[in-house]
């Protein structure tokens, strides 16, 4: 069973870092926690990006989550880079 205390602080940690530099800090600390084990990870995956089968590894778990940060920070770059431009 998680610990509803380690997932709380961690989804909490994680939504204020979302989009930003520190965010990779953030996730390095998160992967290595020793109170962060398999279901730790499966419930901040599941909160935070979408359901995680229970099967799922903390690994496999904790990629979901660094991919939704990824796939942000992959947005704001192409806007940017478009500047209000339209792509048609």
């Amino acid at each position: 069973m998680a610990d509803p205390h380690v997932v709380d602080v961690y989804l909490t940690r994680l939504s204020d870092a979302l989009g930003k530099d520190d965010f990779a800090a953030l996730f390095d600390e998160l992967s290595a926690d020793s109170a962060v084990g398999q279901p730790e990870a499966i419930e901040i995956a599941s909160k935070f990006v979408s359901p995680v089968s229970r099967s799922t590894s903390k690994d496999k778990a904790l990629e979901s989550v660094l991919r939704r940060h990824k796939s942000l920070m992959s947005f704001k770059l192409k806007r940017q880079a478009m500047r209000g431009r339209s792509a048609a």
